[in-house]
């Protein structure tokens, strides 16, 4: 993968990940759309989606949820999906709010990275061959993209067994997903682009 691959990479794994993120906050409401009847949705989805951070929109929908659903046992569905939002949303800031820097001397995948604010270089290309602790290069965003996914689905099956309903989407932990390696991100982008590459070039 060029630095030039890998930038164009960076920063559609970036993309893609927001908009999973933005899956799993629709999601969320479904949840949440549960407790009330179907007339009251619009007014509930108003309320719920003008609150502007997912930390109070979490509690928000926590609370509605514990207390409609008290005894359900799907409610310790809930409460597991619950702290895995809680460390997913920290995933999502990172990305959203943290600096992104280029290490020109770093390896494959480590050449662009969103480091932590605390770094103490100014400027957005780093001398270092490798990004700080705590950042997140490019298959570090691929693993967060798969678990908003994995979220996004166990919110979809727990909206429909939380009423009664059949779900048809994986339970939590079915859903596995192997991390592509970088010469498939690279293809992958290829792809998407609208130029793949031929088999003998895949490398």
């Amino acid at each position: 993968m060029t630095h030039v691959e890998e930038d164009v990479a960076f920063f559609y794994e970036i993309g893609i990940t927001i908009a999973v993120w933005s899956q799993v906050e629709t999601s969320l409401f479904e949840v949440v759309a549960r407790c009330v009847l179907p007339n009251e949705r619009k007014a509930l989805g108003n309320a719920f989606f003008s609150i502007e951070n997912f930390r109070s929109k979490l509690g928000f929908a926590d609370a509605f949820i514990e207390s409609t659903f008290a005894g359900n046992p799907h409610l310790l569905d809930w409460q597991s999906i619950f702290e895995q939002l809680t460390k997913a949303s920290r995933q999502r800031n990172k990305i959203a709010h943290n600096r992104r820097m280029v290490f020109p001397n770093g390896t494959q995948g480590r050449r662009f990275a969103i480091v932590p604010w605390t770094i103490g270089e100014p400027g957005p290309v780093s001398k270092n061959k490798r990004p700080p602790q705590g950042s997140l290069c490019l298959r570090d965003i691929v693993g967060i993209r798969y678990e908003f996914y994995a979220l996004h689905l166990a919110l979809n099956r727990l909206a429909l067994e939380i009423v009664g309903q059949i779900a048809l989407h994986p339970k939590p932990g079915e859903l596995v997903m192997d991390l592509p390696t970088i010469r498939q991100i690279k293809n992958r982008i290829h792809e998407a682009l609208g130029h793949p590459q031929k088999p003998s070039r895949r490398k």
